[in-house]
């Protein structure tokens, strides 16, 4: 009986946590619609400005939740494993958008300049690529993955280093300790202007939140979430959202204090409302659309800025616009209704689904008759 209350338990959390993946990733492909000129920017209330507090910062959550502390034992197994998950994805549809890059161009489906030459295919391409650096349009989310990737090396190496200090009950205390050491070394970085050789401030500015998340896997049996906390959490969010930008993509964190009371408001609103939706029986068709999304987010993130050009193509017709405009990035701003960001954001999240799906049944087809 207990092993089947665990295991109704454990499938009640995973649904909780790819309902909040799928939230996150809806949320980010609504930040990259258009509503930044759109969504009641002049007014009391900016949904752009309110989604930046915090939209980018849980995914950084959610990677530290699934940190596999096993993994210390066998450092190589753990690298490889990141390369294999992170890097390699990155390298696979990077090469695939670089070489298609002067393709799209006459198509009016990129506005970047055209490879001419070898030369420019490998130190605008495929040399920065390597590095891990996103040259293409349609790869613009990648940044995170980059900073994906190197919180995961940096906790590695500070829960590593943690337990190589002291391997008793104040181990935690220990790699608490390094985190914030870390945190308050990338602020101190972003704030003189300085960076890392390889720029990894943003990495270090975020790692607090690897770790909550890290701690509330490691502690979820004593985790609990209430709505008051929640409400007071959307509050404070509605509030800061007044005048302030703040974006992890962009190094604008306004100030160590500010960056992780929205985060963590954030993080917390957002887990406290994956996890009334996975209890309601009404909302089951929410809970079936978010758990999806949350386990297909990889996808959408990688298509959502091509799933675009399909809303873009719609509204030239519509408004009688030029096709070049087709080539405006990420959206066409400046014509159009006021609400036009809602059908850019149904078309970032559910049109990656489609071209997934048509992409495994071209595989499938292709190994059957192959």
């Amino acid at each position: 009986m207990s092993r089947q209350l665990l295991s109704k338990e454990d499938e009640r959390q995973n649904n909780t946590l790819y309902i909040y993946r799928g939230i996150a990733i809806t949320l980010m492909v609504l930040g990259h619609s258009g509503i930044s000129q759109r969504a009641w920017g002049d007014q009391f209330f900016s949904l752009f400005l309110f989604l930046y507090l915090f939209h980018m910062g849980l995914f950084f959550f959610y990677s530290g939740f699934f940190f596999n502390p096993a993994y210390l034992d066998s450092p190589k197994k753990f690298f490889v494993r990141k390369v294999v998950t992170l890097y390699y994805p990155m390298l696979k549809w990077g090469i695939f958008f670089i070489l298609l890059r002067n393709s799209l161009i006459p198509l009016h489906l990129s506005n970047q300049a055209p490879f001419n030459c070898w030369s420019d295919f490998w130190h605008g391409g495929f040399w920065p690529l390597l590095r891990f650096y996103d040259t293409e349009q349609m790869m613009g989310a990648f940044w995170f993955v980059r900073v994906l990737f190197f919180t995961n090396i940096i906790f590695f190496g500070l829960a590593w280093l943690s337990r190589a200090i002291r391997r008793d009950r104040y181990q935690g205390v220990v790699l608490l300790l390094l985190v914030l050491a870390s945190a308050g070394c990338g602020f101190w970085l972003w704030q003189t202007g300085r960076s890392l050789p390889i720029n990894l401030n943003r990495e270090l500015c975020v790692m607090p939140l690897f770790y909550i998340g890290y701690l509330c896997h490691k502690y979820h049996s004593y985790l609990r979430l209430h709505w008051g906390i929640a409400l007071v959490c959307l509050a404070w969010l509605v509030y800061a959202q007044r005048g302030q930008f703040l974006g992890i993509g962009q190094y604008m964190f306004v100030s160590p204090h500010f960056f992780y009371l929205c985060s963590f408001s954030g993080i917390y609103l957002t887990l406290w409302t994956a996890m009334v939706v996975s209890k309601c029986r009404k909302l089951a068709l929410v809970q079936r659309i978010l758990t999806y999304l949350g386990r297909y987010s990889f996808d959408i993130m990688l298509w959502h800025f091509f799933s675009f050009k399909f809303v873009s193509l719609v509204r030239i017709y519509l408004y009688n616009l030029p096709v070049e405009r087709l080539s405006d990035f990420p959206i066409i701003e400046g014509v159009g209704h006021y609400y036009d960001f809602i059908a850019y954001t149904i078309a970032g999240v559910s049109l990656p689904l489609l071209i997934r799906w048509v992409i495994n049944r071209w595989v499938t087809f292709d190994r059957r008759h192959g």
